[in-house]
């Protein structure tokens, strides 16, 4: 990962000058915009946020074989290039946007490469989007902004590589367990209270992971990772978490959400078999588990549902759509 960050760095300034020279060609005439500064700022970070989603290399299955599409190192390197110089941009842009008083107010609607997550009691929101660095590498960016008239804000550091015990270890904002941050619980009472942060971790070409994280805050800095996650209930048992993973099949999908009718978090069980190449990997077997919310801590459920989906038989709810044979988006 070290060798990536310094590879990283050299690579942006070796090319700064001729991308420099390459743009001072365009012509450049007065411009008269009459948009709010914010609106502006977004503008930007929406082509900066898409340049970066944008990754050329594609897979592609045939019959046992996966392939790579679009995979010309020249074609690759160029377009890698431009993505981490828009990653790089971006980073400073988005700050320079939060220093405008008030701009937590601001909601960024436009900004779809980014997830925004509030909590209900609207003190912060976190900010985290995905860097595809390859297709056995990610790396995670995020920030936290305090609702605060002026700037407070605490970029967050992914070290996820690094933590010795993920699922015990309590993390500051300068060791993140990166991931992108997908919704948000608000827990606990005004006195002990809690937010679990729903996120996901592309890993590597094999694994995925979805994850549960704890934030709370310590003399008004955000700490990563409680002891909630119980077995019985009781806190101080050797078993109980700080931090909860799933590691699944790429091949596969697994739900880990919070589910507001239930008042309960529910994720997939999962089960250890061969995957692609005899790779052992975890996928679903069709049955669920959960953690019961309960005054501020998770108490594990071993199963919430009686009923279990069979091979042949997948849950198909009724169509949404009606008779006309259209997709979601209307097509």
């Amino acid at each position: 990962m070290k060798h990536f960050l310094i590879f990283f760095a050299f690579f942006i300034v070796a090319n700064s000058i001729s991308a420099q020279d390459s743009l001072s060609m365009i012509p450049r005439e007065p411009v008269v915009d009459n948009r709010k500064p914010m609106d502006l700022y977004e503008d930007t970070l929406v082509v900066l946020g898409k340049s970066i989603v944008n990754y050329p290399m594609q897979k592609k299955v045939i019959g046992a074989d996966t392939i790579m599409i679009n995979a010309d190192p020249e074609v690759r390197d160029s377009l890698n290039f431009f993505r981490f110089a828009a990653c790089r941009q971006f980073i400073p842009t988005l700050v320079n946007a939060l220093k405008i008083k008030n701009s937590f107010d601001h909601p960024f609607s436009r900004l779809k490469s980014v997830s925004i997550q509030y909590p209900a009691d609207s003190t912060f929101r976190i900010f985290t989007f995905q860097l595809k660095v390859s297709e056995s590498e990610h790396r995670y960016f995020g920030a936290i902004q305090m609702n605060e008239p002026d700037l407070k804000l605490f970029p967050l550091m992914d070290r996820a590589d690094e933590v010795d015990e993920p699922i015990y270890d309590v993390l500051d904002e300068k060791n993140w367990f990166g991931c992108l941050v997908y919704n948000l619980k608000q827990i606990g009472n005004k006195k002990n209270r809690k937010y679990l942060l729903f996120g996901f971790d592309g890993m590597d070409e094999y694994t995925n992971r979805k994850l549960v994280d704890v934030l709370h805050f310590e003399d008004g800095k955000p700490k990563f990772g409680a002891s909630v996650f119980t077995k019985n209930g009781d806190p101080r048992a050797a078993s109980t978490m700080s931090r909860f993973i799933l590691d699944y099949s790429d091949q596969g999908s697994i739900t880990c959400n919070y589910d507001e009718a239930l008042d309960i978090i529910i994720f997939d069980h999962l089960e250890l078999v061969s995957g692609n190449n005899g790779r052992p990997v975890y996928i679903s077997d069709g049955t669920y588990e959960g953690y019961e919310i309960k005054k501020g801590l998770l108490v594990y459920k071993e199963k919430l549902f009686d009923h279990k989906y069979e091979l042949n038989e997948p849950p198909m709810p009724k169509p949404v759509l009606g008779k006309a044979k259209k997709d979601i988006f209307g097509n």
